[in-house]
C-alpha cells in the first residue's frame, strides 16, 4: 500500500484508497474509504456499530452496494427497510450510497429483482439530500471527524424495521439515535425517524441542550416533539 501510494503521488495525482468490508486497524492510515457491509449481520440479529465505535475517527465508511440482502430479507414485508438502513448507516457516520434498478428508480440493493417491488423513492432521496447537508453543514465535526459515544435508545415506540426470508421478525425504535463528540470535546446526539408515519420524540435533556431540525431552526430542548417521516433532529450540548 505504501509503495502504491508513493507511485500515485510521484505521478502527481491523488486517489482514495477503499477495501470491501472491514479495514484492519494496521491498514486504516491507507484505506480510508470502505465498504463496511455491516447488513451482513442481519443473518444474524440487529446490527450495532461496533467497528464505528472504535475506528470513526480514523476511517470512513460507506453504505455499498448491499449485495446479499436479497438472500436475507423480505422486503415487501417492511417496506421502510430501505429507509433503515439509509438512517442507520447515517448514524454509524457513514457516506450513503443508492443502487439504481430499471429506469434509474431506486433498487432495494444490487441482486434485487427489478421486475417486482421497489423502494419508496422521494423520502429516500429527500432524507439522503438532509442527511448530506448535515454531513456539509455545522455537524461535519461530529459526523465527519467525531467519536462515536455509548447511547442510549431513543424514547420512543419501537417496531418492525426487517422481516427475514423465513419469518423472523427484527424490531427496532422507530427513531434511531447516536451521541458524536467532536474534537473540540462537544457533544451531539442525532435523531431519524426511519418510519413512513409521523412519530413522537420524548427528551429527557437539561436547560444547556440546544435542539436543532432539518430546516436550521434551534432552540432549547422541549419535553417532546414530533418527526416527520425521514426527518433528522440533533441535540448539541454545552461544554
Amino acid at each position: 500500500m505504501s509503495e502504491m501510494r508513493n507511485a500515485i503521488n510521484d505521478a502527481g495525482k491523488q486517489m482514495l484508497f477503499g477495501c470491501e468490508c472491514a479495514a484492519c486497524e494496521p491498514m486504516l492510515k491507507h484505506l480510508v474509504f470502505n465498504d463496511l457491509r455491516w447488513f451482513t449481520t442481519l443473518r444474524q440479529g440487529r446490527p450495532v456499530r461496533a467497528y464505528n465505535y472504535l475506528y470513526h475517527e480514523y476511517t470512513c465508511n460507506f453504505t455499498g452496494n448491499q449485495n446479499g440482502l436479497e438472500k436475507m430479507i423480505d422486503f415487501s414485508a417492511a417496506p421502510d427497510n430501505l429507509l433503515y438502513r439509509m438512517a442507520f448507516s447515517f448514524l454509524a457516520g457513514d457516506m450513503l450510497a443508492l443502487v439504481l434498478g430499471n429506469n434509474s428508480k431506486l433498487s432495494w440493493g444490487w441482486n434485487a429483482p427489478f421486475d417486482e417491488t421497489v423502494p419508496e423513492e422521494e423520502l429516500t432521496l429527500n432524507f439522503i439530500r438532509n442527511a448530506n447537508n448535515w454531513r456539509k453543514g455545522f455537524a461535519k465535526k461530529y459526523l465527519y471527524y467525531g467519536e462515536l459515544l455509548k447511547t442510549k435508545e431513543a424514547n420512543c415506540e419501537n417496531s418492525v424495521a426487517f422481516v427475514t426470508l423465513d419469518g423472523y421478525k427484527i424490531t427496532d425504535r422507530v427513531i434511531l439515535n447516536q451521541r458524536f463528540k467532536a474534537p473540540d470535546g462537544s457533544i451531539a446526539e442525532f435523531f431519524v425517524n426511519r418510519t413512513f408515519e409521523p412519530q413522537e420524540l420524548t427528551f429527557n435533556e437539561g436547560c444547556n441542550a440546544m435542539l436543532y431540525t432539518d430546516c436550521g431552526v434551534c432552540g432549547k430542548v422541549p419535553n417532546k416533539i414530533i418527526l416527520n417521516p425521514a426527518e433528522i433532529c440533533c441535540i448539541v450540548k454545552d461544554n
